[in-house]
């Protein structure tokens, strides 16, 4: 994420109008998920709270970071979108494992008869 917005800003698709948004919120995301997977097995408990919060701070950084790069301005819409990625992700994520872990659960408790 650093080194992409350490350089100019590439030529928007102009298929789509919002795509650099989309781009913000996957990142985010997929970093917001690194961050949680990772202190998982840091911190007993809070460990979503805080992949969140490192997603979150990491994008507000970024976005100061670019309003000092020639070329590049600091945008807080890019941020909401940063935020919103990550929210998204971990909420995913949260609300995907525990029906998983409990189709599993109940595929290994099933009657084979």
């Amino acid at each position: 994420i650093y080194f992409l917005s350490s350089g100019p800003i590439p030529l928007p698709d102009p298929s789509f109008t919002y795509n650099d948004k989309v781009a913000h919120a996957c990142a985010y995301g997929l970093l917001a998920l690194l961050a949680w997977q990772t202190l998982h097995y840091w911190l007993a408990s809070h460990h979503t709270f805080w992949g969140w919060l490192y997603a979150v701070v990491y994008g507000a950084t970024d976005e100061w970071h670019q309003y000092y790069v020639p070329g590049r301005y600091a945008d807080v819409w890019d941020w909401v979108a940063d935020v919103a990625g990550a929210t998204i992700a971990l909420l995913v994520v949260k609300i995907w494992i525990p029906v998983w872990q409990n189709r599993a659960w109940e595929e290994e408790t099933k009657d084979p008869l």
